[in-house]
């Protein structure tokens, strides 16, 4: 057989592989598109109707996610992230990803392929988002690619997020230490996902992506996080690596040296709170917002998991605590409350029979439940739509990310901080 019928093969044989998995990916978001408008069931969001006047007109009808296609980069790695630290985590027995000691998830492999890569923040539309809405817009509709078409919708391998229609900049640590103290106080309130995406925020902060996410008492023991837990390890949920505690709770950058360029009056309060259900007094006390100088409080939601995917359940026990307190009332008064959600994530197939009720069916049902609730509020919401960054990424157990993914959320939730300051000026 001659050189030319090889060929000729060889680009058949390409093509039809292609074609496989362009036609399993387009019918896997069907089957999530028709999830979104289907009936829904079994939730605290059936007695409620979709709002038809919610829908966003600049939106396109069409999903732009329908349809795969090869993606390519019109400008080269745009990130701080040094590439000693990068060369660190690529070197052999480096990138550590420790499986939970309970067995309950997902377990990979420890070694793992840095989830870091030269795409993870190229500049793909060379149009840089200008708002939230357009923000809003590049989360929710951004899709995860692969370079290697054998491999489309794997979350065993590395995979990167494109955003839809702008691109979202990266951030330095002196440009993150900017958008934060925009606010007198910064409060997280969530789960595992919220202490992980505040993690890569002190990475951000500490320009230190091999360790950076560790704030740890335990500093020079046998097993200690330091040592233990770096690169995409950092984000791993075994009890050796959750060992972050004192100021990676509640903390000023003065406490861990950062900032440092910020004056007395431009110090933040940064906390970080687990499934809260009453926010402390010291945080409407900090943010004085009847003070013309204060600067305002940043309240950051994300939960739904440990409240059983239930809408109501979500609402009274997670968000109306802190709407309902005098401290976020007068403050609303003074337009100097800042409210951020993000929605449920997606989590790994192999997951939904063990936990049915954060399958990603149960999570969309949840996600429009939110959606609706939000938009009666009285006070502007900004949503990070995060269920297409998370889809098929790369996780450490199957619900919990790796840096890419945190390093994303990170760098979106902290323009969201700079927008939603600058909304209400």
């Amino acid at each position: 057989m001659g050189n030319r019928s090889l060929a000729v093969i060889a680009i058949l044989t390409v093509f039809t592989v292609r074609t496989v998995f362009f036609t399993a990916n387009r019918a896997n978001r069907d089957r999530i598109v028709a999830s979104r408008s289907g009936k829904r069931s079994g939730t605290a969001a059936d007695s409620k109707q979709p709002n038809p006047q919610k829908k966003n007109d600049e939106a396109p009808q069409k999903d732009p996610l329908s349809v795969f296609e090869p993606y390519e980069a019109v400008a080269p790695l745009t990130t701080v992230i040094p590439e000693e630290d990068i060369a660190f985590c690529k070197a052999p027995g480096r990138n550590l990803v420790w499986p939970r000691v309970d067995n309950q998830l997902v377990r990979f492999e420890i070694e793992r392929p840095l989830s870091i890569t030269n795409d993870t923040y190229a500049s793909f539309h060379s149009r840089p988002v200008a708002n939230s809405d357009e923000l809003s817009y590049a989360v929710k509709f951004g899709k995860r690619q692969w370079r290697d078409p054998l491999h489309i919708n794997s979350e065993q391998h590395v995979s990167y997020f494109l955003p839809a229609k702008y691109d979202i900049p990266s951030l330095s640590s002196s440009e993150s230490c900017s958008i934060l103290s925009q606010y007198s106080h910064i409060l997280m309130l969530g789960d595992s996902l919220s202490r992980h995406v505040r993690q890569a925020i002190f990475i951000l902060l500490r320009n230190n992506f091999v360790s950076g996410a560790i704030i740890s008492s335990n500093k020079h023991g046998a097993i200690n996080p330091y040592d233990t837990c770096r690169c995409d390890g950092q984000f791993s949920e075994t009890n050796k690596c959750r060992q972050n505690n004192g100021f990676f709770n509640d903390c000023t950058p003065r406490d861990l040296d950062l900032c440092r360029y910020l004056n007395d009056t431009e110090q933040f309060q940064f906390t970080y709170q687990f499934k809260t259900i009453n926010v402390p007094p010291k945080t409407w006390e900090l943010a004085n917002c009847t003070d013309p100088q204060s600067r305002g409080v940043l309240i950051y939601f994300q939960g739904g998991i440990h409240y059983s995917s239930d809408v109501n359940s979500t609402i009274q026990q997670l968000i109306e605590p802190v709407t309902n307190q005098t401290g976020f009332k007068d403050c609303l008064k003074y337009g100097k409350v800042h409210v951020i959600w993000s929605t449920y994530t997606a989590q790994s197939r192999t997951l939904d029979k063990r936990y049915p009720k954060q399958s990603r069916e149960s999570a969309l049902i949840f996600n429009d439940g939110m959606e609706e609730y939000w938009a009666e509020q009285s006070f502007p919401v900004i949503t990070l739509d995060w269920w297409n960054l998370t889809a098929d990424s790369q996780t450490a157990d199957g619900f919990h990310s790796l840096a890419d993914v945190n390093l994303m959320k990170a760098t979106q939730l902290l323009h969201a901080m700079n927008y939603s300051r600058h909304s209400l000026e």
